[in-house]
């Protein structure tokens, strides 16, 4: 990904957590209920605060390369109960 390109969420949902996390620099993840969250990693700048509501589509933050990155990219995960 290109850096500070713009980071969407993938399902309505609320802001669970926005910081920092060794190895994955400044992360967001939204908490989008039944189970399921979604989060993002290695980014510029985060777009949206802790306790957020957010709806799909709406711009979370900006692409970066922090954390354990030397060149600007996006870490994505999609858990599902945990996993």
């Amino acid at each position: 990904a290109e850096h500070q390109q713009p980071v969407h969420a993938v399902m309505d949902g609320t802001v669970e957590y926005e910081g920092w996390v060794k190895g994955l620099g400044n992360v967001l993840i939204v908490h989008h209920g039944n189970g399921f969250y979604s989060l993002s990693a290695h980014l510029f700048k985060t777009m949206q605060p802790q306790g957020a509501k957010v709806k799909q589509g709406d711009t979370l933050a900006l692409v970066g390369d922090t954390g354990n990155s030397d060149r600007p990219s996006l870490y994505f995960e999609l858990r599902e109960n945990g996993k």
